[in-house]
């Protein structure tokens, strides 16, 4: 059996086994220790329309970390842009990663007051503005561009195009 693929085989036992389940109930512990609310949120609680944005839901975590780490991210990352900030699960998992430089954008004004609160309690230091990410001048400040289920097809075509355009120079 060759290296590469006895690693993925320990990678994914241990996602999945014992350490996998450890770590979820760790970070869960964490959550409620901070008294952080990370909890999916529907339609009618974010005023987000189905037009704009799908229904909230939680991103970040130890399924985020893990996926960063597997990427080999680790030490290359130095600011991120969290499109769809939600809450804050995925800055706050940055952070934890040790990514300075911390940005999102969010079009829910309920939302992003939770997502302050979270990374208050927390005293991460984070931009995150109201606003939609097709609305952003320029991707060129962000070493990574994170987004998670955040919006419908039409708007994710447009951001892709802005990120292409912004990225190529045209």
């Amino acid at each position: 059996m060759k290296a590469g693929r006895i690693v993925g085989i320990i990678q994914a036992a241990v996602r999945i086994g014992p350490l996998g389940v450890l770590r979820r109930i760790t970070y869960r512990a964490f959550c409620r220790v901070h008294k952080l609310d990370l909890a999916d949120a529907t339609h009618a609680q974010t005023g987000i329309t189905e037009y704009d944005g799908v229904a909230h839901s939680a991103s970040g975590g130890v399924d985020l970390a893990e996926a960063y780490i597997a990427l080999g991210l680790q030490g290359k990352i130095s600011s991120v842009l969290d499109i769809g900030s939600g809450k804050g699960g995925a800055l706050i998992a940055f952070h934890r990663l040790g990514i300075p430089r911390l940005h999102g954008v969010e079009l829910s004004k309920t939302i992003i007051s939770t997502c302050e609160s979270n990374l208050r309690k927390l005293g991460i230091v984070a931009d995150v503005k109201q606003m939609h990410a097709v609305q952003i001048a320029s991707f060129a400040p962000f070493d990574l561009i994170y987004t998670f289920n955040t919006m419908p097809r039409h708007h994710l075509r447009n951001l892709l195009h802005s990120i292409r355009k912004g990225r190529s120079g045209l």
